[in-house]
């Protein structure tokens, strides 16, 4: 049944809620923004709709695309701590068409607009963006965006959700800093999505020191750069903040410290995301207006600039992950499924034409580390083997399985390097099914008999 908007009993409820956190003049200043715009109607259903979703147990975040930004905390439908609060907005992120968008896990987003349309009539179905049409002339519209992050969360108990904390110093330590073996990515495995090699290699040139640092290595990650290694080097020369990572930084860039009309940098970013690089019109107007080489160049390699709202969404979403894994490890493994189910590790011989392996199977392992390398040697493996002569005397090879990009890899004697032996090998260790790199290595070649 749909849900009757009433102005002053929702007044009301702002001020009393605002009353109760001790921050009346705020809700008041934001009361004012709403009622001028015209959009006290939309903030109440929009505070409805979160309201509903919490009630149905369905993990979200609310983002707001102009100034009132502290109402739904008034209303108490604000899920997430904000670790970005008093980041810099630049003035190019404020798309007047999504005011609110609504953050939702993968998968719930038909449930989502069932919920939604028992709050208020919708006239239409959602297009393809997302965005939900209601009022009367389709007069407003949020958006709902599915997130694999949030999906993640939503698999934890709601009582941990509810325990992060922002800006804890120890969990943004833990985020940016390599571990005791030189890894990023041993402590954020899992708190990121997508190419986790490109992940490791981007955070290790850009060296990270702030979550800020962290949300511009998400833009570039999220981009789609022709040539990594030359961003790398600009990275490198010209630091972090001075890169081209997202739509309103190339704003920025083009039309506060180079003078160029907003429309024509527009049109720049379009050419970039229908074709690969600049034209001659374009390179030939940045280098007029003095924009340097080593932007153009950047330029040249683009082909898709994320937004600044979506890479500020998804570092406060790692920025959570990172906390839960941080504070409560246990209960964070249990979200990492192994996608092996029945593969095998560890230090093998070949004696008398057959592979004699210790096996210690992946899911014995802890799932955010990177590498699984049994702890057990040749030496003692061949002793429980209790076969006479040194062990030396036999080829010999090891499994491990690296993690991060799902890969089997076999350290072993070049003697062995052959279909019918590599073969052997895999039905050993069940590996048939999975990917599988052999690498021969000094450190096995055997003395022979």
């Amino acid at each position: 049944m749909a849900v009757l908007f009433n102005e002053k009993e929702f007044e009301e409820l702002i001020l009393k809620k605002a009353k109760e956190i001790e921050d009346p003049g705020v809700a008041e200043l934001e009361l004012e923004v709403y009622k001028k715009k015209d959009l006290f109607e939309y903030l109440f259903y929009v505070y409805r709709f979160c309201k509903v979703l919490k009630e149905n147990k369905i993990l979200y975040l609310v983002r707001y695309g102009f100034y009132p930004n502290y109402m739904m905390e008034i209303l108490g439908v604000d899920d997430f701590p904000d670790v970005l609060s008093g980041f810099p907005i630049s003035k190019y992120d404020n798309d007047k068409e999504d005011i609110f968008q609504i953050y939702i896990p993968n998968g719930f987003k038909d449930k989502a607009i069932e919920l939604f349309s028992e709050i208020t009539h919708c006239s239409k179905k959602p297009d393809k963006y997302g965005k939900i049409f209601f009022g009367k002339n389709d007069k407003y519209h949020i958006r709902l965006i599915q997130d694999t992050f949030l999906y993640k969360l939503s698999l934890l108990p709601r009582k941990i959700i509810e325990s992060i904390k922002p800006n804890d110093k120890d969990v943004i330590k833990f985020m940016i800093e390599e571990d005791k073996k030189g890894y990023h990515m041993s402590n954020l495995y899992g708190c990121v999505i997508g190419n986790i090699k490109l992940w490791d290699y981007l955070i290790s040139v850009a060296k990270p020191k702030t979550i800020r640092d962290f949300q511009i290595i998400y833009a570039l990650r999220s981009a789609l750069f022709t040539d990594i290694k030359l961003l790398a080097k600009h990275i490198k020369e010209y630091g972090l903040r001075n890169t081209i990572y997202d739509e309103e930084r190339l704003y920025e860039v083009l039309c506060d410290q180079y003078d160029i009309d907003l429309e024509e940098a527009k049109d720049i970013k379009s050419r970039l995301n229908v074709f690969k690089g600049l034209n001659e019109s374009h390179e030939l107007i940045l280098k007029s207006s003095g924009v340097p080489d080593y932007i153009i160049e950047e330029l040249n390699i683009l082909h898709y600039l994320p937004s600044y709202k979506r890479s500020l969404v998804s570092a406060l979403l790692t920025y959570c992950l990172a906390y839960i894994k941080f504070y409560h490890r246990d209960e964070f493994i249990k979200t990492i499924p192994l996608q092996q189910k029945e593969a095998y590790i560890g230090p093998f011989f070949y004696i008398d034409n057959i592979v004699r392996g210790h096996l210690e199977h992946v899911n014995e392992f802890e799932q955010d580390l990177r590498f699984f390398d049994s702890h057990k040697s040749h030496l003692d493996y061949f002793d429980s083997l209790l076969i006479d002569g040194d062990y030396g005397n036999y080829p010999r090879g090891r499994v491990v399985f690296d993690n991060y990009n799902k890969i089997f890899i076999v350290y072993l004697d070049k003697s062995l390097m052959t279909e019918e032996i590599e073969n052997s090998i895999k039905f050993t260790y069940c590996l048939l099914k999975e990917r599988v790199v052999f690498k021969s290595d000094s450190h096995y070649t055997h003395d022979g008999l």
